[in-house]
Formats: C-alpha cells, sequence, structure tokens
C-alpha cells in the first residue's frame, strides 16, 4: 500500500472500517492499518468520518493512548483509491472486551486501576480539544510487555451519528433521537443521553462513557440494554441507572457512589473532567472517602475542561395529550372548567406583579477567543467582556506563540455569568523536542535531521556489515524520547567490515604459540583437536590459509594434534620380537604375540626366518591403539621343476633334489596309449619359486 506499507491478515472489525495488522516496509516494524470496510467504500459520510477520526489523533502523543504513525488516501491505481488509511501503532495485546468475554468482570481492584488509566488518556486528550465519543471496551486495548500491563486508548475522535426524533417509530417517546443504523444495541447502551438526544457535546460526555465502561467491569453489562439501539437510547434518555451493587454486591458503597456521579443524567450532576472521575477513584483505592459519596464532585468553573459546553438542566417531555372525558361528564367539567380559570387568572396576576419587581436574571456571556493574543491583551479582552483573568500557567509551543494564549478554560464561545474567571495556558516556546528517528540515514542526512529540530550532531564509529557501511546504526538518546533544545545526540554509524591478511608460520607451532600470533594480527583462535602424528598440541592445519584477507575479529579454526597416529615402520630383515619392539617404540599398543605370522619365500639365504614382508606396509600412518600387524617370515626358496611327462619315480627325484618337503601324488585315471605311469599334471607350475614346505600336487596315470 502507497509503496511504503505490506498490508496483512485482518485482525478487527468495526462498523465502518476494517483493521488489518501490516509492516512498514521502509521503518522495519509492525503497525496496524485501518481502512473502510468494503460496504462502506462509495458513503462519502463513511470516509469523511475515517479522515475525521485520522485528524484527531494525530495530534495525540501520550503513552497511554494508541499512536497514530501516518494517515492518507489510497492511491489511483488501487480499487478503491482516495479512501482514507490510518497507519498506528501496532500493540502486542488484546482489547478489554475480549479480556471481559474470555475472563469476565476482572477484581474490583484492577477494574479500578484500568479505569484510572483510560481517564488519564481522556484528560490528555481532553486538554488537546479532542473528545473520545466512543470510550467502550472494545476500544482499550491492554498491552503486555512480560510481567508488565499498560492501558492504551485507540479510535478517538470517531462521530456518532443518529437518526432525527421525527424518524421515530410510531408509539416511541420523542426525547431521545434514535440510534444510527449501523450502531449496534449494545454500543448504544454506553452513550451518554445528551448523545441519544442530539444534543452538543463536551468533556463530560467522555466521563458518562468511563463511567459506563466501569460499570461492565463491575457487572459484567452496560447500565442499559434493549433489543435494538432505538430501545436502548430511550432508556439512556429516561430510566435512573441501577446501582451496580445491586447486580454485583462486592461493589463498596463508596465505588457506587463514583458510578452513579459519573453516570448522571444532566453533564452538570456529572463529575465535570475525567481528571476529577481519576482523583475520586484514587481516593476509592487508598480508602478516603469518595467527593461523590459526600455530595462534592463537581469543581468550581476554572477547573472545567477545555471542552466544556453550556451548561443546561434536562427537560421530560410530555409523554402524550390526555384523552378527551366522557360526554355525561361535560357539564360538571364546565363548571370546574370555570372555576379553574377563576384561580388562574388570579395566580396569574400575582405572577406579573411579582416579576415586575424583580430584578431581570443577569444576561449570560459568551467567553472570548483569546487564542494567539498576548497576556496583556486577553487580559483586558476579559476585563472589557465583564470576564476576569484567572489562573495563568505555561505549555510548550512554537516560537511564534512565546507569550501568547494557546488555551483557555473555559473555551471560546462558552456561555458564562458576568464576572466569572478564564483560566489561561500561555505559551513558553519549546521546553523539549521529539527525537527524530535516524536508523538507516547517512550522517548527512542525520546532521541536517537533528539541526531541523535544534538538536546537535556528535558521532562515533562501529564495525558493522558492509550493508551498514556509512549508515546510523544506533542514536543516544533513543529515537521519539523528548530532549531540550541544543542537546548533543550521539550517533553511531557503520564503518563496514576491515579486513586483515591472516598469517603464515602457524602450522608447526604449539596452540599458545599460534594463538598469539591470531591475535597480533586482530583474529581470535579456536582450537579442535585431531588425530594425528605429530606430537600433542601442535598445530597441524587451519580453515583458513595464510594470505586470505578475512574481517577483523573473525575465529580461525585451529586444528591440532593429539599424537594418536603413528608412521608405519619397516619390519623387513628382523625376527618377530625385535619387530614389536620397533613398533612400540612408535607407540604400538600391541605385543610380539599378537603379531601375526605367515611363511614367505627368503629371497635370499640370509632372510631365511627374518621377516620378509608386513602389513600395515612401511610408512603408512595407522592409529597407535588397535591396529593389528602381520608379517610373513622367510623359509628357503625352490624352484619348481617340470614334471609332466616323466616317471612317478622321474618325479620323485626331482622334488627330492630340489627341496620340496610337501609333495602328494595322486591318481590320474586312465592313461593314454604310452602314458600309464607317467605324470599327466602338476599344481605347481614348472619354474615357479616356492618354499620348501609348500604343497605340491602331481597326478599320474596308473
Amino acid at each position: 500500500m502507497t509503496g511504503r506499507y505490506e498490508i496483512g491478515d485482518e485482525v478487527g472489525r468495526g462498523a465502518t472500517s476494517v483493521v488489518h495488522r501490516g509492516r512498514d516496509l521502509r521503518l522495519q516494524r509492525d503497525v496496524a492499518i485501518k481502512v473502510l470496510r468494503a460496504d462502506r467504500h462509495q458513503d462519502p459520510a463513511f470516509r469523511a468520518r475515517l479522515r475525521q477520526q485520522a485528524a484527531a489523533a494525530a495530534v495525540l502523543n501520550h503513552p497511554g493512548i494508541v499512536a497514530v504513525y501516518d494517515t492518507g488516501e489510497l492511491p489511483p491505481e488501487d480499487e478503491h483509491a482516495g479512501d482514507p488509511f490510518i497507519v498506528t501503532e501496532w500493540v502486542d495485546g488484546r482489547t478489554l472486551r475480549a479480556e471481559l468475554d474470555a475472563d469476565g468482570p476482572p477484581p474490583i481492584d484492577r477494574t479500578v486501576a484500568l479505569v484510572s488509566e483510560v481517564c488519564r488518556a481522556l484528560d490528555f486528550s481532553h486538554k488537546q480539544g479532542i473528545l473520545h465519543r466512543a470510550v467502550r471496551a472494545e476500544n482499550v486495548m491492554l498491552a503486555r510487555d512480560g510481567d508488565r500491563e499498560s492501558v492504551k486508548v485507540m479510535d478517538f475522535g470517531m462521530p456518532t451519528t443518529f437518526a432525527p426524533a421525527g424518524n421515530m417509530p410510531a408509539g416511541r417517546r420523542a426525547g431521545p433521537a434514535g440510534a444510527a443504523p449501523d450502531l449496534p444495541a449494545w454500543a448504544a447502551g454506553s452513550l451518554a443521553p445528551e448523545q441519544v438526544r442530539g444534543e452538543p457535546l463536551d468533556a463530560r460526555t467522555d466521563v458518562y462513557g468511563a463511567g459506563c465502561l466501569l460499570y461492565e467491569l463491575l457487572t459484567g453489562t452496560v447500565p442499559f440494554t434493549g433489543d435494538d439501539a432505538v430501545a436502548v437510547a430511550v432508556r439512556v434518555a429516561g430510566e435512573p441507572v441501577r446501582p451496580p451493587g445491586e447486580l454485583a454486591p462486592s461493589v463498596p458503597a463508596e465505588l457506587d457512589a463514583v458510578v452513579l456521579t459519573a453516570l448522571a443524567k444532566d453533564p452538570l450532576d456529572r463529575y465535570q473532567s475525567a481528571a476529577d472521575l481519576r482523583a475520586d477513584l484514587a481516593r476509592v483505592r487508598v480508602g478516603t472517602p469518595a467527593l461523590a459519596a459526600v455530595g462534592a464532585a463537581r469543581p468550581g468553573p476554572v477547573g472545567s475542561p477545555p471542552l466544556l459546553a453550556p451548561p443546561t438542566r434536562n427537560r421530560r417531555v410530555d409523554e402524550g395529550e390526555p384523552a378527551p372525558p366522557p360526554r355525561s361528564r361535560r357539564v360538571a367539567a364546565a363548571v370546574g372548567f370555570g372555576i379553574v380559570s377563576a384561580l388562574a387568572l388570579a395566580a396569574a396576576i400575582w405572577l406579573t406583579m411579582s416579576v415586575l419587581g424583580t430584578p431581570p436574571p443577569a444576561r449570560p456571556i459568551a467567553v472570548p477567543d483569546l487564542s494567539g493574543m498576548p497576556l496583556d491583551q486577553a487580559r483586558q479582552v476579559l476585563a472589557d467582556k465583564g470576564l476576569t483573568a484567572g489562573a495563568v500557567t505555561q505549555a510548550d509551543s512554537s516560537a511564534a506563540d512565546v507569550g501568547k494564549v494557546v488555551q483557555q478554560r473555559p473555551s471560546g464561545l462558552t456561555q458564562v455569568v458576568g464576572g466569572s474567571p478564564v483560566a489561561l495556558v500561555v505559551g513558553r516556546g519549546v521546553s523539549s523536542v521529539a527525537l527524530p528517528d535516524l536508523a538507516g540515514l547517512t550522517p548527512d542526512q542525520a546532521r541536517s535531521a537533528l539541526s531541523a529540530v535544534g538538536l546537535t550532531y556528535a558521532e562515533q564509529q562501529q564495525p558493522s556489515a558492509d550493508p551498514d557501511r556509512g549508515k546510523v546504526l544506533a542514536q543516544s538518546p533513543a529515537a521519539h524520547l523528548a530532549a531540550p533544545p541544543g542537546s548533543t545526540v550521539i550517533v553511531t554509524v557503520g564503518t563496514g567490515l576491515t579486513l586483515v591478511t591472516v598469517p603464515d608460520g602457524i602450522v608447526g607451532v604449539g596452540v599458545e604459540e599460534a594463538t598469539a600470533i591470531l591475535t597480533g594480527a586482530g583474529l581470535s583462535a579456536v582450537g579442535v583437536e585431531q588425530d594425528g602424528v605429530q606430537p600433542r598440541g601442535v598445530v597441524i592445519g587451519t580453515d583458513s590459509a595464510p594470505g586470505q584477507r578475512v574481517p577483523e575479529g573473525s575465529p580461525i579454526t585451529l586444528n591440532y594434534s593429539n599424537n594418536a597416529l603413528m608412521v608405519m615402520p619397516s619390519l623387513v630383515g628382523r625376527g618377530r620380537d625385535a619387530a614389536a619392539g620397533l613398533l612400540q617404540d612408535q607407540g604400538w599398543a600391541g605385543d610380539a604375540s599378537t603379531i601375526g605370522t605367515t611363511s614367505a619365500p627368503a629371497p635370499s639365504p640370509n632372510l631365511i626366518g627374518a621377516i620378509v614382508s608386513q602389513q600395515p606396509a612401511a610408512g603408512s600412518v595407522v592409529p597407535k591403539l588397535g591396529t593389528p600387524v602381520s608379517v610373513g617370515v622367510g623359509v628357503k626358496q625352490i624352484t619348481m621343476p617340470a614334471l609332466v611327462g616323466r616317471t612317478r619315480a622321474e618325479a620323485q627325484n626331482l622334488l627330492r633334489a630340489a627341496g620340496a618337503t610337501a609333495v602328494t601324488v595322486t591318481d590320474a585315471g586312465p592313461p593314454p596309449r604310452g602314458k600309464s605311469g607317467r605324470v599327466a599334471s602338476q599344481s605347481v607350475p614348472a619354474g615357479t619359486a616356492i618354499t620348501a614346505d609348500t604343497a605340491v600336487v602331481i597326478a599320474i596315470y596308473g
């Protein structure tokens, strides 16, 4: 969306809009994105409502209010081009409505604490000139950060509309206006009487909403319910509130009084600000008498909230006109009417005389709008209007508003009696600025961003990944915190990777010496033991070749020998015992008795009885433990004579002369003509060199 936001799954849905989880691709953070519902896209009224909510909420910066990061309209290429959207912080938690549905009403202490935090947020918004208008459990988020819970109020400034009284169904009371078709009955139950009557709203309207929330958290239900929004609105406007203690006996009388004061039908009988309600809740928490319990919950006019509307008293509207009397009683009625008329005439004469003798009531004065006036001028304007300047306090402002009125209580155009005080808030300039988020900016960009808000840039460098070279990695103080103008912000800029060369001379030295060499080159060492023939602890290899360029501080693996291997020596010419001793000198774990021995032709007379062959071969690398060794011991070597065709006696003489000692004669079967008694075959071919004890088999024809 707009090339910056990625829209994810739907996480919430209201009467006019849908909330999605999203991702800010530029700042790499999770956000919530509110857009109009599909069935509201073509309704300009709902589009205007969402724009109004965005404009209202964007100026609220408070830890108890869900922050608005961005607002705008969908681009022309979108199928819903021009529709407004709101991007807010993503709150990891659940709504108070979800908790109520899942767990039921919370304990009283927790209820009082939750509503106190909601009042804190409302008090802040009222001081900024913004009403909430819909203080309900679904508009309160419970955020979790480990074991810590925080309360965040959302959806400020969304107006609640009502149908005109003339649209009421026949037979309904004519007092409260009917709820709009998109307002469900459960939502109408949390509206203030002045909302359902279509009267002007002020901060006390939100006080009523907070009272409804308190009522629901204590009892599990809103003060008024009904079959539809109109039926609920009728009850809201006319019926008294049932004390929560009647539904939940555990609610103390002090808290009952607080709830009933917050839910008074007439705004003049309620707490006059969210701060007053919060203060009385604090008294309940610590066990001191609540002002509501002693009938002192309303403060004076100077403490009134900035959105205070002209105070009015509610008037009941007649249910209807009485039916005409029966014909049979007309005469009596006429006589009675004459008597009543005479009495009425006398009363009217007396009342007229009384009025003529009584001074007229003081004419109300409209409080002037003093915004932007210097303090002296504002005082003079108030004096000219017959009013007085009340308490004067200071607040942060732009440089152009220093010494000028930036807020007043009561607000402009409020009707008050002559001589009433008007509290003034005068601008004192900027006492603190919000630190911009510099992450990912270049040093020049970060310096410009800080200079634009009157802060000083100081840089420190830190190795980083190559993609972060020349970009801001961190800042101190952190982004979004407040700092006095002129403060210095320390900006950490990535330098990328610093490359160093893997040194030579590591293989063949001990691990400790190799580690020292690597440390001197700006690298670290990780030792890994391996089987080797070198002495224990001598480096036999690395994972990075000498001369290779690697990032500074990189770990280099040092493979060092554990001396578990040996090089097989040559055993030829030695006796078996001597061979065993030589192997043991190399670290072999066997002895002479474990050497396997076989006979082998001695290539020369001096090797008869000595080792002439071995396995493993000389020079091979083998484990010292568990390696089997076998040898061939030299014996006398003879050459096999040619025996085929000779007589038996000739063959035996030749074998005897050659020195063969293991000769076997077999029958070759019926002889061919002239072959009887002669050698048919021999097992060892003629001319083959063999040992004297090699088995030789000759076959002779019978």
